[in-house]
C-alpha cells in the first residue's frame, strides 16, 4: 500500500529513544528522511550510533525544548538539512512522577514550555513548508489528558491543553490542506516506565508483582509497544488519512474503558 511518504521529510521531536525513536524507525521504513531532536548532545550520540543503515536518511540534532529559540532554530536547521518539511511529529517531553502534593511551579512550567509553548512554537515555525507541501503534524499528548491520574497531575493537565491545541491548529490549517492530529498512549514499554517497576519494586513488590501492578488496569493485560505508537502517528501522516484532521487517537490497551467501567 503506497502511504504517500516516500520522499518526504519529517521533523521529529523526542527522537532519540522510546517512542519517538520508533517513530524514526517507521518513517524511514516508508521511505522518509527524518530531522530529529534529543535534549542533549549524549543523547543524540546514543542514538545516533544504533542507527545502523538508517543513518543516511535521518539527522539528529539536540535541542532543548525549554530554550524559547529552540523551536524556529531546529525547524531552520531542518530546512537547512533537506530543503523541505512535510511532516511535524511533536513528541518531547520530559517530566517526574510526583504527587499534587509533591510538585513546584517549576515542574509545571517546564512541562508546559516543553509541550503546550514548544508544540505551537513548532507548527508556527514550520507553517510555511506544512502549507506549501499540504504536510500533517501529530502531536503526541497521553492518556493523562483524558483519564484523570493522581501520578502525575501536571502531565495529565498538559496533555489536555496539548489536545485542545490541536483542535485549534486543525481547524486553523484545515484550509490550507494541512491536517493536524493527536495521538495518546497509555502506558508504554519505555525507559520511564522501567524507572516506575523498579519503583514498585523498591517497595517490596517481586517484578512480576510490579508488572501485574501496572498492567492490572490495561484490559488488554500489556504494556503498550511504542512501534504501536508509532505506527498510528505514521498512519495519521499517511494519504489513506487524507480526510482525518483534529482527532485523537488513544492507543492505550484500552484503559480508557477499563476507567469508564469502573467509576
Amino acid at each position: 500500500m503506497d502511504t504517500g511518504i516516500a520522499g518526504k521529510v519529517a521533523v521529529v521531536t523526542g527522537a532519540t529513544r522510546g517512542i519517538g525513536a520508533a517513530m524514526v524507525r517507521s518513517l524511514v521504513a516508508e521511505g522518509a528522511s527524518v530531522f530529529g531532536t534529543g535534549r542533549s548532545p549524549e543523547s543524540v550520540e546514543t542514538a545516533r550510533a544504533g542507527l545502523g543503515d538508517d543513518r543516511r536518511n535521518v539527522v539528529l540534532a539536540p535541542a532543548d525544548l525549554n530554550d524559547p529559540a529552540a523551536p524556529e532554530r531546529l525547524v531552520g536547521l531542518a530546512l537547512e538539512t533537506f530543503g523541505r518539511i512535510d511532516f511535524v511529529i511533536n513528541n518531547a517531553a520530559s517530566f517526574a512522577y510526583r504527587s499534587l502534593a509533591e510538585l513546584t511551579p517549576a515542574d509545571w512550567q517546564e512541562l508546559a514550555q516543553q509541550k503546550l509553548v514548544a508544540y505551537s512554537a513548532i507548527i508556527d515555525a514550520a507553517r510555511h513548508q506544512l502549507v506549501a507541501n499540504r504536510g500533517a503534524v501529530v502531536n503526541v499528548a497521553g492518556i493523562a489528558g483524558c483519564v484523570p491520574t493522581g501520578e502525575t497531575p501536571h502531565v495529565g493537565a498538559i496533555n489536555a491543553g496539548i489536545l485542545s491545541t490541536t483542535r485549534f491548529y486543525a481547524a486553523l490549517l484545515a484550509a490550507d490542506g494541512v491536517r493536524v492530529n493527536a495521538v495518546s498512549p497509555g502506558d508504554t514499554d519505555t525507559d520511564r516506565r522501567q524507572d516506575r517497576l523498579a519503583r514498585l519494586e523498591a517497595t517490596g513488590l517481586s517484578r512480576d508483582g510490579a508488572e501485574r501492578r501496572l498492567s492490572s488496569s490495561i484490559p488488554l493485560g500489556r504494556a503498550v509497544a511504542p512501534s504501536e505508537v508509532a505506527g498510528v502517528a505514521v498512519a495519521l501522516c499517511s494519504v489513506q488519512f487524507a480526510s482525518v484532521t483534529g482527532i485523537n487517537v488513544l492507543v492505550d490497551g484500552g484503559r480508557h474503558v477499563h476507567y469508564s467501567v469502573t467509576q
